[in-house]
């Protein structure tokens, strides 16, 4: 287990530590700790989740399609799911490991940079 926070890396070439087996899971207690500073997300210890609300299905779908072209650019690939129209919940967790690593929480951030971005008035 590792508690490293490695910078955000390039996404170039479409594999990143994760897929290359440079980066492992990270500690329950670090899991906690980076979640403080993240408002929404939640962990099972499996993976991370937030429910993000749009004003629109509309919006939900532009939200999901643009997380989606993210997180294929990273080559790491989250659960989305839309219902009620407008609640999109992403779920991220490295498959390769069963559990939570950097990439995950770094991948987090972006989301909620992205929500924001589209959520801007």
């Amino acid at each position: 287990m590792t508690s490293e926070h490695p910078a955000a890396e390039p996404l170039a070439a479409g594999r990143h530590r994760v897929c290359r087996g440079i980066v492992g899971t990270l500690a329950a207690d670090e899991v906690r700790h980076r979640l403080e500073t993240m408002p929404g997300w939640v962990s099972d210890g499996a993976g991370l989740s937030k429910v993000f609300r749009s004003e629109s299905f509309d919006m939900s779908i532009d939200f999901v399609v643009a997380v989606a072209e993210l997180c294929v650019e990273a080559n790491h690939h989250p659960d989305l799911h839309v219902r009620d129209k407008r609640l999109v919940t992403v779920v991220f967790r490295t498959r390769r490991y069963g559990s939570v690593t950097a990439v995950d929480f770094d991948l987090a951030r972006r989301v909620d940079a992205l929500f924001h971005r589209m959520n801007a008035i």
